[in-house]
């Protein structure tokens, strides 16, 4: 699985991000993302990044806001 990440949205990053998770649980396989290959020790570093483009993908969906409110006094 190889895939560059400069085109795709924060979701697709999220679903490839998952996929290359599955993968290296199920199988222990090799995965190559943005150009740099991960191994089964390396999981935490894709845990990682599946947590930075959950932030980017949300952060989308809200339109850029930030996810709290600012009272006015």
């Amino acid at each position: 699985m190889a895939v560059e990440a400069q085109t795709l949205t924060p979701q697709q990053m999220v679903a490839l991000y998952m996929q290359a998770e599955a993968d290296l649980v199920a199988g222990g396989k090799d995965v190559t993302l943005n150009g740099r290959r991960f191994v089964y020790a390396e999981l935490n570093q894709i845990r990682d990044g599946l947590l930075y483009w959950e932030r980017r993908a949300a952060a989308q969906a809200r339109g850029g806001r930030p996810g709290y409110s600012l009272a006015s006094f």
